[in-house]
């Protein structure tokens, strides 16, 4: 049992490093796929709010609100939103492209170790598993970066920028943030 343990880790190990050489091999859509959607989130879910804030702050303060302060906010508003929603676009393209052409290669580098085994390899092993198993290799790369854009990248960007923002009002509130977010 030890044996085969140690096998899979090896299998898992040489899985994240041929995946992380993909990822680096095309930095351009790696990184705007992974901070463009962290950073549209932010402009789509945390500016406007904040916008809206400072207006009921000016509200509040003197019970009127400048026309040119209003419109000045509006833009504010619907331009924040509107790079954000952009930034998600462009990220999603971006990691599009990337799990495309990362599985193409993925794929066709697995059938050439498929290819460079002996006789004796396929007759130990189900043929139809093997190529079953270099599909799941190259398929798992997809749930690979999902897994680092999704929900690693697009939470951690926006609860530190939350963070920075709530300390400014009060530093137990972004320290209860930080807390109940791990």
């Amino acid at each position: 049992m030890k044996k085969k343990e140690n096998t899979n880790k090896k299998a898992v190990i040489a899985a994240l490093k041929a995946y992380w050489e993909q990822c680096r091999k095309r930095p351009m859509h790696t990184l705007i796929g992974m901070f463009s959607p962290a950073v549209g989130s932010i402009l789509i879910f945390f500016i406007p709010p904040l916008i809206v804030a400072r207006l009921v702050d000016i509200y509040t303060e003197t019970k009127t609100i400048p026309q040119d302060t209003l419109i000045h906010n509006a833009l504010l508003f619907g331009g924040s939103w509107f790079i954000g929603e952009l930034l998600w676009r462009l990220g999603m393209n971006s990691m599009i492209k990337l799990q495309g052409s990362s599985m193409a290669e993925l794929y066709k580098n697995a059938l050439h170790q498929l290819l460079s085994k002996e006789y004796g390899f396929y007759s130990n092993n189900f043929v139809g598993s093997l190529t079953k198993k270099a599909a799941a290799y190259t398929f798992s790369f997809e749930a690979f970066t999902n897994t680092i854009y999704w929900s690693l990248s697009s939470n951690i960007f926006p609860i530190i920028f939350a963070t920075i923002v709530l300390w400014r009002y009060s530093s137990t509130i972004a320290l209860t943030l930080l807390g109940l977010g791990r």
